[in-house]
């Protein structure tokens, strides 16, 4: 999100109307497996 801030050119235009929704191909880390792992579920 930040980086289409800064370089729209490079990452694309970032959407003010979808925030704080980001596209899951533009997603760093899947936070659902984040979520597991501070909850203990290591599968």
């Amino acid at each position: 999100m930040k980086a289409q801030q800064l370089c729209p050119e490079e990452f694309g235009e970032f959407d003010p109307e979808r925030f704080p929704e980001v596209p899951e191909e533009n997603r760093l880390f899947d936070r659902g497996r984040v979520r597991d792992i501070i909850a203990g579920n290591l599968e």
